[in-house]
């Protein structure tokens, strides 16, 4: 008899099922675990093998019966059998199982007696291989009603047993080797019978393989998985010890159950220890899987019941609980609320749903969102941001990702976005979305996108405006009945009905309040139950604190400052630079209160309301030194540079926060989240507005990551505003290699920025200058094959031809693997094939871009690459393709948060759908993106949507609006050089417009001023542009049918008509042949 198997801890191979439609079959072998421990007690090593026998004769009896009817081995859960039959054979008649089972039982021990049950219904069959240790596995919705009929039917131990000449013998099968050994087992509740339901294999396979991990860390096995009637079971043994021995069971337990990622909740992982009986016989071609004991059964009972019923108004009622305790989920007055989360969860089961719920700080948005998971009973995973995690790149993001059990490094590459996107269980729940940062909530609405179904829960303290909900909650403070009904769940017959006026009128029914007000009278020091000491609700924990030590008062100030987990190790370390001594006695003074809760990281405050409070009235002096000596153990741990500069501005040293924002910015640059490291910057800014002086190297640093980082998010005007001010001060440098230094950086930024950047002489003529300044040889080549492109892009446009040294170029960087100098490049010459209606090279050179930077994960390059494939599309006439392509450039842009991004795509849009003939669709989209440009400071945009949408309103007749848009892009196209080729709407618009008008006879001479200026606008334009010549004859013939000159105007239509099949410009030849034929009907053609 081996004392026990060996632990083998292979991976967890994948979980493959199928789902059927067939009869569940249960046999409870009532009082099976107790007749085989007590024999195994007797004598050990020949009660072992007794039970062996017992097992292979009983279990190859069962099953040789029942795969004559085409049933199979399921599992076995406790000291019960589970089988299963699809239906395509005959289910047993009602009581034919239990004669059968009683018969098998009876011949093969007269002490064993049984009862049975079946359901029919939907039901998943597959294969669970555990450490190399391979089992059937079955679960879903009929094995959950046949062990419900099982407990609530009583079916009848007694059956008569007859027909014994019909039972088979039991087949012949070598006894396997048996393992028994004293061991702790534990049992966790990893899903309701409710979700075990709904679950699918590739959420069974994530939490089983979370389980693995966890137990692989502490030498623990999984030793089964199975459903029974409280849900989804799973049994790990640990290696035999004594009872007395619980460190390994305790450290399990606790990585179980807590942490930031808890497997299931407290109340769902249960343990025993006792003698464990593990059999594996192989009986025919079924692999039999048995592992019995007390201590087992026991656990499993002891194991949390399902969540209560959907009318349930509070969960783990405070019955018993002592006063200055608070329970774990107390939800009173929420119905209405939960029915709507219910009723959320519901719809996500085949599609993504995102809920918000929002409400002031205190009000119970967190219990409310605990009570879905207790409800629900499914796997879920929280992120709960804290206000130090929005100043950590994807802080939140990386919180996500450690809730999943994945490194928080995942975030910062798409192949750990992947990974993530794919561990999400259904329910996910971020909270506290206010503190999230700008690039978290990017990715986390991305993932949402991106599932096919899944429940993405939010609350926040604030309105949201930045994600699209499909279900939005309100939450308001309890009304006088309910706040009473809270206190005397808190604390029963501890209040009198004048003194809960009383707490109802000074926490104005809010939650928080309310438990911190029974609380503190429900505390038997409170003597005089009344109120009249407390000044507000600040008052009220002050009143509360009254009995803390003063030891434990600084303790306490320190969590509050110090705001992320702290373990008490670590504060009396800092403790003791005050002289302040700390021992347990003065942790559990705070935890008595409530106020500090744990995790595995150390305590933090329970809320950030008592944490604000806590640090509210420090003395200034202790209040500089506290956060001095926080920001300098943070720094030795080397933390978050942004959380150190806060602690550093806390203590009043600006100079020394603003060097570690400086720091955190680039930290932020270099994991790509742009719009923190405009955050960072902004705040060193406003710390040290004298950098410049004292060192203009330094201050050109933060001027090419501001330059970037609002490139970054789309941000052009700032982006702008920080490389003019980066050329003054660059100019001011006395050092000459330094200043060279700094022009060839200004480069470099210039190439990156300024290539769609709206004054584009400006950005040529710095990478122009920068270049003169370079020296090839201290450049890498990506920057050098970057620059050249654009300096022979700015050659270019001096009509110099530099068209091969662009392809030579190109062939050198994708050689060379420098994919981003290739779509670069590439786009420079695209954007000269396109001015020259070169349709089909423009489209050849852009696809190789595309392909290249989709080698990459530069999504802004690829924005940039598609919105000209949409450029080349829409002049050409393409209007579906470039349609598609440009709402890809918005999806970039909303997946991204790149504003700029978000105009292009919008205002591209609607200009290929104003070309289709659908002006309403047009009209809303154009005014989305022209609010969004002006933010930015986007001239070329605006001036393009002016244009647009003065068009639009001249169709619509309304004249007045079609005039004051005219004028618009005609004051933005003057600040706009007549490089900008995409701007040929905005362009053309007010010489367009202005004849429309003199033609309705609105303001004429307005009307006319404004069509001649446009005019020579227009006239400049085509001089540069081969694809504005059609539009510019096409506007002559409609100035000219103002001036009423139809013969004119039938010239120039036909000019324009030739000039626009010539250069395959669908709209164009459409626009010119439209207006013919119009001049040729009355009132210009002959009157029939």
């Amino acid at each position: 008899m081996a004392d026990s198997l060996p632990i083998i801890q292979a991976p967890i191979s994948p979980l493959s099922a199928t789902q059927i439609s067939g009869t569940v079959y249960v046999i409870d072998l009532v009082g099976f675990t107790a007749l085989t421990q007590s024999q195994i007690a007797a004598d050990p090593r020949a009660g072992t093998e007794r039970v062996s026998q017992m097992i292979t004769d009983l279990f190859g009896r069962l099953m040789s019966a029942l795969a004559d009817r085409d049933i199979r081995y399921g599992g076995f859960a406790g000291d019960a059998l589970i089988a299963y039959q699809s239906f395509q054979s005959a289910p047993l008649a009602a009581g034919e199982l239990q004669t059968l089972a009683a018969n098998i039982c009876h011949q093969t021990s007269p002490a064993l007696s049984c009862r049975t049950a079946q359901a029919e219904g939907e039901f998943w069959v597959g294969t669970l291989d555990l450490d190399g240790d391979a089992r059937p596995f079955v679960w879903g919705t009929a094995i959950g009603k046949a062990f419900a009929s099982l407990t609530r039917d009583h079916a009848d131990e007694d059956a008569p047993r007859e027909n014994l000449a019909d039972i088979p013998k039991a087949p012949k099968a070598a006894l396997a080797t048996a393992s028994v050994a004293d061991r702790w087992t534990i049992v966790i509740r990893a899903l309701s019978s409710v979700a075990c339901q709904d679950a699918r294999p590739e959420q069974l396979q994530h939490l089983i393989s979370r389980a693995h991990e966890i137990c692989a860390a502490h030498a623990a096995e999984i030793d089964n998985v199975v459903q029974d009637e409280k849900g989804l079971l799973v049994i790990i043994t640990l290696p035999p010890s004594q009872a007395l021995q619980t460190t390994d069971r305790d450290a399990l337990l606790k990585t179980l159950t807590t942490g930031r990622a808890p497997l299931v909740r407290a109340g769902e992982a249960e343990s025993g220890h006792g003698t464990v009986f593990r059999y594996r016989p192989q009986i025919g071609d079924q692999t039999v899987i048995i592992t019995i004991g007390q201590s087992i059964n026991q656990a499993a009972k002891k194991v949390a019941t399902p969540a209560p019923n959907a009318n349930a108004n509070l969960i783990a009622p405070a019955a018993n609980l002592s006063p200055s305790h608070a329970p774990s989920f107390a939800l009173i007055g929420r119905d209405t609320e939960r029915q709507h989360l219910q009723a959320a969860y519901h719809s996500s089961r085949t599609k993504p749903h995102t809920a918000i719920v929002i409400g002031p700080a205190g009000i119970g948005k967190t219990r409310l969102l605990q009570n879905l998971c207790a409800e629900t009973g499914g796997e879920s995973v929280t992120a709960e941001v804290t206000p130090g995690s929005r100043h950590v790149p994807f802080g939140s993001a990386q919180d996500l990702a450690e809730a999943c059990n994945l490194p928080a490094s995942s975030v910062f590459d798409t192949d750990g976005q992947a990974q993530l996107t794919q561990r999400l269980p259904h329910l996910v729940i971020v909270e506290n979305w206010q503190w999230c940062d700008d690039d978290s909530k990017r990715l986390i609405r991305r993932f949402q996108n991106e599932r096919e179904h899944g429940l993405l829960l939010i609350s926040s303290r604030t309105e949201i405006t930045d994600i699209e909900a499909d279900t939005r909650l309100q939450i308001e403070s309890l009304n006088a009945a309910r706040s009473d009904e809270l206190i005397e769940r808190l604390a029963p017959n501890q209040f009198s009905t004048a003194l809960k006026h009383s707490v109802y009128d000074l926490t104005a029914g809010t939650p928080f309040w309310l438990v911190q007000a029974a609380l503190h009278y429900a505390d038997p020091s409170q003597a005089t139950k009344h109120d009249s000491n407390l000044a507000g609700l600040e008052g009220l924990l002050s009143a509360r604190a009254r009995g803390l030590s003063p030891p434990a008062v600084t303790l306490w100030r320190l969590h509050c400052a110090w705001r992320w987990p702290l373990s008490f190790e670590h504060a009396q370390g800092l403790l003791d630079r005050f002289d302040i001594h700390i021992d347990d006695s003065h942790l559990a003074e705070l935890q008595n209160l409530g106020w500090l809760i744990a995790d595995d990281q150390g305590h933090r405050p329970a809320h950030d309301i008592l944490a604000d409070w806590g640090v509210a009235d420090l003395p200034v002096s202790f209040e500089h030194d506290l956060h001095a000596t926080i920001a300098r153990s943070v720094a030795r741990a080397k933390g978050s540079p942004s959380r150190i500069a806060n602690h550093w501005q806390s203590a009043g040293k600006d100079l020394r926060a603003a060097v570690w924002y400086e720091r955190a910015a680039k930290a932020a640059d270099r994991a790509g989240a742009h719009g923190l490291t405009v955050v960072h910057l902004e705040q060193a800014e406003g710390l040290a507005r004298d950098a410049k002086r004292q060192n203009p190297i330094r201050y050109l640093d933060r001027l090419a990551l501001a330059a970037t980082a609002n490139w970054g998010v789309g941000k052009l005007r700032r982006a702008k505003q920080s490389l003019i001010q980066f050329d003054k001060v660059a100019r001011t440098i006395a050092n000459d290699a330094d200043k060279r230094a700094a022009l060839r950086r200004a480069a470099t930024i210039q190439s990156e920025v300024g290539q769609f950047a709206g004054n584009s002489n400006m950005i040529l003529t710095g990478i122009y200058r920068g270049w003169r300044n370079s020296d090839a040889a201290e450049d890498a080549y990506e920057i050098k094959a970057r620059r050249q492109g654009f300096v022979y892009y700015t050659l270019a446009l001096l009509k110099l031809p530099v068209n091969g040294r662009f392809q030579t170029l190109i062939e050198q960087a994708h050689t060379a693997g420098e994919y981003r100098s290739e779509a670069l490049i590439g786009c420079a010459a695209a954007t000269l094939k396109i001015k020259s209606c070169d349709w089909g090279e423009a489209e050849r050179i852009l696809t190789q871009c595309h392909q290249a930077i989709a080698q990459t994960d530069d999504r802004q390059m690829l924005g940039v690459v598609e919105c000209l494939l949409g450029l080349n599309d829409l002049f050409r006439g393409h209007l579906s393709n470039a349609h598609d392509w440009f709402e890809k450039v918005a999806n970039i842009g909303r997946d991204q948060d790149h504003h700029l991004f978000k105009v292009w795509g919008a205002y591209a849009k609607a200009e290929a759908l104003f070309y289709e003939g659908q002006a309403a669709e047009a009209k809303s989209l154009a005014v989305e993106a022209r609010q969004l440009a002006k933010g930015l400071g986007d001239h070329q945009s605006i001036c393009i949507i002016e244009g647009l949408l003065a068009q639009l309103h001249i169709a619509e007749g309304a004249n007045d609006l079609a005039f004051q848009h005219a004028r618009n892009a005609m004051r933005f196209a003057a600040k706009l050089p007549p490089s900008n080729f995409s701007t040929l709407e905005g362009i053309a618009a007010p010489a367009q417009v202005g004849a429309a008008l003199k033609r309705n006879g609105y303001r004429v001479a307005d009307a006319d001023r404004l069509m001649r200026a446009g005019r020579k606008a227009l006239k400049t334009y085509a001089q540069v542009f081969e694809l504005a010549q059609p539009r510019r004859f096409y506007v002559e013939g409609q100035m000219a049918l103002a001036n009423a000159a139809p013969k004119n105007a039938q010239r120039h239509f036909q000019k324009a008509k030739e000039k626009a099949a010539a250069f395959g410009m669908r709209h164009e030849l459409t626009l010119a042949e439209t207006a013919l034929t119009q001049i040729e009907e009355p009132p210009y053609g002959a009157t029939p």
